[in-house]
């Protein structure tokens, strides 16, 4: 019994002892996701601020969405209309257990979009022309003056080069680890260092998340830890275990203490 226990305890304290630094990895893992995406909500806070600041007094420019009177122009809506058609309300945090979707180990699954605002999508008339910050081609950028900055919009950060040459698009909906490095998707950095920082946090909520399981037997008798534990403690042997050396002396224990499917050294 007191080998068993000698064993036992060498083999739970190597094992809790590797886990160590992944533990303090998986508590930076999870100050990182927090920290992206608050930063990230941030940023797509602005763009709302910045879209439903845009309402002249005289012509009440706003948003991306179609003014009250269902026009390009409007003197006459309100604030709230727009709070509601620009999603400006901040949706209070509930416990839920639902799984998340939003964003999955393979990407962010629900923005597939490739391309900017379209002509189509843009309100009719000309009186928009400095209002629209998206855009796929330059003729659907229809003003000088618009944003060069990339600003968040669906399946990426879309916006005209200052030339107003079209971007090309840098999708999200599927990504892998070659959309890791600084280099790659260099307009889309802040989805993918969220994403990025979302699969680190799974891979610690795999390791960390289920409970944990007593070592098997077979796992204890092929163990070096336990073989040098019973040879230093129990033996009273020093150095750790050989194989070519102390298998004759060790190898009976093992077989005596810990046989396949037996339970009862726990």
């Amino acid at each position: 019994v007191s080998s068993a226990a000698i064993a036992i305890r060498a083999e739970i304290t190597a094992t809790l002892s590797s886990k160590k630094s992944p533990a303090e990895h998986c508590l930076q893992a999870a100050t990182v996701l927090y920290a992206r995406a608050g930063y990230f909500h941030e940023r797509i806070a602005e763009l709302f601020e910045l879209l439903a600041a845009n309402r002249e007094s005289g012509n009440g420019y706003a948003c991306l969405a179609k003014h009250a009177d269902g026009s390009d122009t409007d003197q006459t809506g309100t604030v709230a209309f727009y709070q509601t058609h620009c999603n400006l309300h901040p949706q209070d945090p509930t416990e839920s257990d639902e799984a998340v979707a939003a964003i999955i180990a393979a990407g962010y699954p629900k923005l597939t979009a490739t391309a900017g605002l379209t002509v189509a999508e843009q309100p009719a008339g000309a009186s928009n022309s400095h209002r629209m910050f998206f855009s796929t081609t330059g003729s659907e950028k229809n003003s000088s003056t618009q944003n060069s900055e990339a600003l968040p919009w669906a399946g990426g950060y879309f916006s005209a080069n200052t030339g107003h040459s079209a971007q090309p698009a840098q999708a999200i909906h599927s990504l892998t680890d070659a959309d890791k490095p600084q280099s790659a998707k260099t307009r889309v950095r802040p989805y993918i260092e969220l994403w990025a920082a979302y699969k680190d946090y799974l891979t610690c909520n795999t390791e960390f998340g289920k409970p944990y399981d007593p070592p098997a037997a077979g796992t204890l008798a092929a163990s070096s830890t336990v073989k040098t534990a019973i040879k230093n403690q129990y033996l009273n042997m020093k150095g750790a275990y050989d194989d070519d050396n102390d298998k004759k002396l060790i190898e009976p224990l093992l077989k005596d203490l810990f046989k396949d499917d037996d339970t009862a050294y726990l």
